[in-house]
């Protein structure tokens, strides 16, 4: 965390400096192995590099990764899941990228 005159810094982005952009190792959460291994929405975020708004957003717009509604208000996604969803990503070029939005276009 940034300090100036021994203060913490507060403004704009400090929560991202606090968390850092390190991912989710596995000693940091038990059983990343384990593709049946269910993580927070806030793990599956930090663990994707996400903020856990573009993981709503994904969520929301029908793009993002399957998740399980685990409560009223809770909900987790699955390791292998992630993973899955990783893959699918996954473009050799720029033009594929463009080839594969537009196929998924209605």
């Amino acid at each position: 965390m940034k300090t100036t005159n021994n203060r913490p810094h507060t403004g704009a982005g400090a929560e991202r400096q606090q968390s850092g952009s390190t991912p989710l190792s596995t000693t940091a959460v038990a059983g990343l192995d384990d593709p049946d291994a269910i993580l927070t929405e806030a793990e599956a975020a930090q663990w994707l590099r996400l903020s856990v708004r573009t993981l709503q957003r994904g969520r929301i717009a029908g793009d993002g990764p399957e998740y399980l509604q685990l409560g009223k208000r809770r909900l987790g996604y699955r390791v292998g899941t992630l993973r899955a969803w990783i893959n699918s990503r996954q473009r050799a070029s720029t033009s594929a990228a463009t080839v594969a939005a537009q196929e998924a276009a209605p």
